[in-house]
């Protein structure tokens, strides 16, 4: 058999892919099979001490940390709650075909990161147990099935309940590195841990939330909607962002349904932000936004500019 040099390369990079980068995932389809796997109810022991830096979730921090990833088969599609705890403060992250999911850090405390999430049946996902700040030490690792969620029939305890009060300082810097809203669709994802924002309806959104930046010169219609497979999303309008000087220009919730969200508004020119929210607390997932904005006066409306990279801090 003849020597082909392409062959060799590609054989000599899979066996060195237990680990690899997300994006040599992609390229594969998917992770190979020789990455170990977890199965249902069985925890793993293992530890990133000595572990290459593969993975980069954003709710890791700045600071780069050795990770170890496992694959996991879904066996059938449902909600899936997903723990790590760990000698160390440790994230949790999960990707498919290279792209994250849904990441947490810190659930109840530093040592434990934890998911619930929805997952698609024959479809293979990446778990990875990465570090803050460049932690690492010894976990274990669990991924259990969990019943499928009830559609609420009534006011939940948490919807009787007077929503907390917004973190203010908090918000605006949420407001300040946020995104713009622009025309079209996009893709977004919904982590446990990035859950400020107290919306007007819905009990006040107690999930995690995405926030986005819009910036009006005249009179214009926006019409929103949010998709999700995994997440009961609740979309709220805003003039400016938090306090006393923020107005709710609309919030709305299921409507047509659950998994189906979205406004329909015209509003003047100013500043405003969207919020992307999920009803159910720590629950958090991917989702799809689409936008059209049209001016009443005809030509384009010009989103704001996208923020400069914020410094992380802790």
């Amino acid at each position: 058999m003849g020597y082909c040099p392409a062959v060799m390369r590609w054989f000599l990079l899979l066996s060195m892919c237990v680990g690899c980068s997300p994006l040599i995932y992609a390229a594969m389809g998917g992770a190979p099979d020789d990455v170990e796997t977890i199965a249902l109810s069985t925890p793993i022991h293992g530890t990133t001490m000595g572990a290459h830096d593969d993975f980069d979730p954003r709710c890791a921090g700045d600071f780069r940390a050795p990770d170890v990833a496992y694959a996991f088969d879904v066996p059938r599609t449902g909600r899936y709650s997903i723990r790590a705890r760990a000698t160390f403060d440790v994230v949790l992250a999960v990707y498919r075909e290279g792209a994250l999911v849904a990441c947490n850090d810190d659930h109840d405390e530093r040592s434990i990161s934890r998911l619930v999430i929805e997952l698609e049946a024959d479809a293979r996902y990446l778990l990875v147990v990465d570090g803050w700040g460049g932690a690492e030490g010894d976990f274990v690792l669990a991924i259990d099935e969990r019943p499928p969620a009830e559609v609420p029939t009534g006011p939940t305890p948490h919807e009787d309940a007077d929503p907390p009060e917004e973190n203010v300082e908090t918000m605006l810097a949420r407001c300040a590195e946020a995104p713009p809203l622009t025309e079209g669709r996009s893709d977004g994802v919904l982590i446990p841990t990035d859950a400020h924002a107290v919306t007007r309806c819905a009990g006040g959104g107690r999930g995690p939330e995405a926030i986005y930046r819009l910036s009006l010169e005249e009179r214009a219609r926006v019409v929103v909607e949010v998709r999700s497979d995994s997440v009961d999303a609740v979309v709220e309008l805003r003039r400016g962002c938090t306090g006393a000087d923020s107005e709710v220009v609309a919030c709305v919730d299921d409507a047509p349904d659950e998994r189906h969200t979205g406004l329909d508004a015209v509003i003047e020119a100013g500043s405003y932000v969207l919020v992307v929210d999920s009803y159910a607390p720590d629950v958090g997932g991917a989702f799809s936004l689409e936008a059209h904005i049209t001016p009443e006066g005809g030509g384009e409306v010009e989103p704001a500019e996208a923020p400069e990279e914020p410094e992380t801090t802790r």
